[in-house]
């Protein structure tokens, strides 16, 4: 199970065009969590460069293994939604996916990092 997030200190150099485009693509959302969901994609995609370069040690496959069996029970959700709308033949999804995570339709939990 992974810690509890907590605060860290960084400091963002981009031009002022860049940093206010960034500031209305993240919307309400805090910019503390945006980065952190950032900084967890790239954690992410580096430990996938590690585990397909065979530099993982037990513990670390164990935890990959247990992530990717929970992206393929999300990815089942969303393929079946899909495959009910595309059976439907609706062009809008209104209803969210049911469980945690979720904030709109068709969503995937922040979880599902470096994708």
């Amino acid at each position: 199970m992974a810690a509890a997030p907590r605060d860290r200190m960084a400091r963002v150099r981009v031009d002022e065009r860049t940093w206010r485009e960034f500031r209305q693509a993240v919307g309400m959302q805090s910019i503390a969590e945006r980065l952190g969901e950032l900084v967890a994609r790239d954690v992410a995609a580096h430990r996938r460069r590690q585990l397909r370069a065979g530099e993982l040690d037990a513990h670390e496959v164990v935890d990959a293994l247990t992530q990717a069996r929970e992206l393929s029970r999300d990815l089942d959700e969303i393929t079946a939604r899909l495959e009910a709308v595309a059976a439907a033949g609706a062009p809008s999804v209104a209803a969210p996916l049911a469980g945690p995570g979720r904030s709109g339709p068709l969503t995937v939990p922040s979880r599902v990092e470096g994708r």
